[in-house]
């Protein structure tokens, strides 16, 4: 894919995500990536005073004729927005608001709305975030919908996994049903359930030991162990209590061609019907008959995700393409 030849900037105030990454092979943009240096949530404020003078000189150095920032955290907009007043009144500035943006904290921060009214354009993963965000008061005319881009993976090596396994990439947030889950692999003891992600400090002792033997805490994973992983799933399993959210793990499981067992939301029903097998978000049984019903007819389901894979493709190529024209001309 071919994208725009203007130098361009994404800001994103977190570490690696496989979005920003993903889109970069169309925009052609370079990645600032300022992942949380300090733990403690009292230090964030100087985590964000050291992420404001990083992004200040990556304006100035590298001189973009356009910046993405990733929302959120809302800070990184008032920069950028500084910077097109103060220096280049020709920067074109894109957001690309996930859907953290509508928590209160980030929608409410000062100045928020009234900036997003600002700039180009307000990037948004879905119809729902794109409803959400006009009744907040964004212009609708403003906002556009791209979703994710499947990606290709190398080919990883063959999985040494004695045991069929669901793999259930976990951030541990509140939308996430660890709970559920884990009733739902005690009816299932023949099958492991991989729980990937950073879980010291988010679960509790009590909870850990009440887990039975077949579900497994890998912890943190490297990008290639989790490809790995991800590749030879024989299920992919994505759990969310909000009916807004996207889930980047349903298209990473499209990207890998896996069967997926995925939330019975409004949102994941629009973009991955065609694939997936839907479940009750917090029914330990429902969350069974799913993932039996993907390992009974795994190969169908293979089939099925890599026909989405290209089907999404070619949607994102069309809502990129509008975007393009508008903005980047």
């Amino acid at each position: 894919m071919q994208g725009s030849e203007v130098k361009s900037l994404m800001i994103a105030w977190v570490g690696y995500q496989r979005r920003a990454d993903t889109m970069k092979q169309y925009w052609a943009y370079d990645i600032l990536h300022l992942p949380n240096r300090f733990k403690k949530k009292y230090a964030r404020p100087l985590d964000y005073l050291i992420k404001s003078f990083k992004t200040i000189k990556a304006l100035f150095v590298g001189a973009p004729e356009v910046v993405w920032v990733q929302l959120p955290p809302s800070p990184v907009l008032h920069i950028a927005l500084a910077y097109k007043f103060l220096v280049n009144r020709r920067l074109k500035i894109i957001a690309d608001a996930h859907n953290s943006l509508l928590r209160k904290q980030w929608i409410t921060f000062p100045g928020t709305v009234s900036l997003l009214n600002k700039i180009d354009a307000v990037v948004v993963h879905n119809f729902k975030v794109k409803e959400e965000l006009s009744n907040a008061g964004v212009k609708a005319e403003n906002i556009f919908i791209l979703e994710d881009l499947p990606c290709d993976f190398k080919v990883p090596p063959a999985s040494d996994h004695q045991t069929p396994y669901v793999l259930f990439p976990c951030s541990f947030d509140i939308d996430e049903p660890i709970e559920v889950v884990i009733n739902a692999a005690k009816e299932m003891p023949h099958i492991d359930f991989l729980i990937t992600g950073k879980h010291e400090g988010k679960l509790s002792e009590a909870l850990i030991a009440s887990m039975p033997a077949n579900i497994k805490l890998t912890g943190f994973l490297s990008k290639l162990i989790f490809e790995q992983l991800l590749c030879n799933a024989n299920v992919v399993l994505g759990l969310t209590t909000r009916d807004n959210v996207q889930l980047s793990v349903a298209n990473e499981a499209v990207s890998a061609g896996r069967p997926m067992a995925l939330s019975n939301t409004t949102v994941l029903r629009s973009l991955f019907s065609d694939a997936a097998v839907f479940v009750e978000t917090l029914d330990p049984l429902s969350i069974k008959f799913g993932v039996s019903q993907l390992i009974e007819n795994e190969e169908l389901y293979k089939e099925k995700s890599a026909l989405l894979k290209a089907k999404r493709i070619t949607r994102w190529n069309g809502q990129a393409e509008l975007l393009r024209t508008a903005v980047i001309i």
